[in-house]
């Protein structure tokens, strides 16, 4: 079973996700620090993700 939705973007750099009828399932924000914030459908976070520091991991 595979999730079958889309994503597009939204205002301020944001990406919105939709299931496969239209219906909004959540958000995707940009961080303070250059990550993402990721909300739900009522607007609840769930979670974050962070870039990597490439410059950290070479030293």
């Amino acid at each position: 079973m595979s999730k079958k939705g889309y994503s597009r973007p939204g205002l301020f750099g944001s990406i919105n996700h939709y299931d496969s009828n239209g219906k909004k399932v959540g958000e995707s924000c940009p961080g303070f620090f250059g990550g993402l914030n990721h909300y739900d459908d009522k607007g609840h976070k769930r979670g974050h993700g962070n870039p990597g520091f490439w410059w950290i991991q070479s030293l």
